[in-house]
């Protein structure tokens, strides 16, 4: 893990090995990473695919689409980060979800970290205002489900429309580039994945990731993210055999 820390702040991936700790622990807090394979949908630079594969995951993919050709410099940065920390089990691929064929491949973990509004951006937008834009993304958290093994888990980030700022009109004054309209609360994620069969472990309001440890504790929680960035932290779970 300390050969990749300090690889990832090494090639710019995060400001320091201290906080990327802290956040990568926090994310993964409740997901057992040690043998596990791990999908990572929307991964950007991936560099929470790489944290995983150090923690000791058995077979990393991260999907980025950027990554096709059109950002070369974010395929090799990975690469060779994956490289400096000891050849991880870590692989990118530039696709997005829809164009992914699994094969028969499953995993213990999907992923999608500050990347859900991206899967289809016109239809999060419209979800709760149009019948054929909830039906788009109840077929897109089907296809996720059927990714996950039995006993598997989803973990799900990002942050909800329901903020301070964009009620005033106002842009947001630690975070000025999100655009809200274009992010649902969790609650509407949660109800997707309940209606594919996976089952609520926990939702967390959590604050900005250069705030570390001190920032959740102080700011993670409903009031925090209402006058923050409303980020939050979502994690579910596909029954298994045993119901």
């Amino acid at each position: 893990m300390r050969r990749f820390l300090e690889a990832a702040q090494a090639h710019g991936m995060w400001s320091t090995a201290s906080r990327l700790r802290s956040y990568g622990s926090y994310l993964y807090q409740d997901v057992p990473l040690k043998g596990a394979r791990l999908l990572d949908i929307g991964g950007g630079s991936g560099v929470f695919s790489l944290y995983a594969a150090a923690a000791g995951a058995s077979r990393v993919l991260c999907l980025e689409p950027e990554a096709a050709g059109s950002v070369k410099g974010k395929r090799e940065t990975f690469e060779r980060v994956a490289q400096a920390s000891g050849a991880l089990p870590v692989e990118m691929r530039g696709l997005t979800l829809q164009e992914y064929d699994p094969g028969d491949e499953r995993f213990d973990i999907v992923m999608l970290h500050n990347s859900i509004n991206h899967l289809d951006e016109e239809a999060c937008i419209n979800l709760r205002k149009r019948a054929d834009a909830r039906q788009t993304y109840a077929r897109l958290f089907g296809t996720i489900a059927d990714l996950i093994v039995p006993g598997g888990h989803l973990l799900l980030t990002d942050c909800t429309s329901d903020n301070l700022w964009p009620r005033l009109g106002l842009k947001n004054p630690v975070a000025p580039w999100i655009e809200w309209h274009k992010h649902q609360p969790p609650e509407i994620w949660r109800a997707l994945g309940e209606q594919v069969g996976l089952r609520h472990c926990c939702m967390q309001w959590t604050s900005l990731t250069s705030l570390g440890a001190a920032g959740r504790v102080l700011l993670g929680n409903r009031l925090g993210a209402y006058l923050t960035i409303g980020a939050f932290r979502l994690h579910m779970r596909k029954p298994d055999a045993a119901g």
